[in-house]
């Protein structure tokens, strides 16, 4: 099986506004199966979501009542931090759930809203991203490396740092559009076994990981940025042909 440093795939993965005048679709999400995720919506406010609490370059979450893209509420990240502040290179805001599923699904997308998008200097990686990380199973001896795909929904040009175990793809390039809500769909399944050889099972357990984040931030620059995901959806188009879509206990 490949293991390459790290594949740039750029991929116009489909996403699109939900309006002209920047309301949501008053029909609300349309996703083609059954979602692994509990709380997509977040109507149950923080339950079933978490952040890298341990970690010392994460920063929590909020859940809002608006803006919201259907229902009554959304997840808020809010990254701020002044010019006058110790330099802090590395930020991130998001929200990760762990599913026990021992395969990937077809499909992963949802919905994110940007109101502002403010960096005093160029340099600094400013962007939106969404993070799968599958865990193989144990075995004898060394744990085994996690693999992932990293996709960039929104602004940046080039990846800001490359992992080992990371392919990385472009959802779009550039600043996002502001004030309106956008739909993101990705063939996940696809793209993981087209990656990564053919290794679209065999895992004790999959992360998601949906993030607002700056990196290599230089000093004495400011961040400021407010962005809200909605309707999260990870799973099958359909059931998948001789693959137990059963949780693993």
């Amino acid at each position: 099986m490949p293991r390459p440093l790290c594949a740039l795939l750029s991929l116009l993965v489909a996403a699109s506004g939900c309006g002209a005048d920047g309301n949501p679709a008053p029909s609300g999400p349309s996703w083609p199966g059954e979602n692994w995720l509990a709380n997509p919506g977040f109507e149950q406010e923080r339950s079933a979501w978490s952040y890298r609490e341990q970690s010392p370059h994460w920063g929590d979450f909020r859940v809002v009542e608006s803006p919201v893209h259907t229902g009554v509420r959304a997840v808020h990240l809010r990254l701020q931090h002044g010019s006058t502040l110790p330099r802090r290179p590395v930020k991130v805001y998001g929200v990760v759930q762990e599913l026990a599923f021992n395969h990937l699904p077809d499909l992963l997308g949802g919905y994110y809203r940007v109101d502002r998008w403010e960096r005093s200097a160029s340099a600094t990686d400013l962007y939106l991203q969404v993070v799968v990380i599958a865990w193989p199973a144990a075995s004898a001896g060394a744990a085994p490396e996690n693999r992932q795909l990293r996709y960039y929904l929104a602004g940046l040009e080039q990846p800001p740092f490359l992992l080992s175990n990371a392919h990385i793809a472009f959802v779009s390039k550039g600043p996002p559009v502001l004030n309106r809500w956008q739909r993101f769909e990705i063939s996940l399944r696809a793209d993981f076994e087209r990656l990564w050889g053919g290794a679209g099972e065999g895992y004790d357990k999959i992360e998601v990981l949906f993030e607002a984040r700056w990196d290599n931030m230089p000093a004495r620059s400011s961040v400021a940025a407010d962005v809200y995901y909605d309707d999260l959806f990870v799973g099958n188009a359909a059931p998948a042909s001789g693959v137990s879509r059963a949780p693993r206990e």
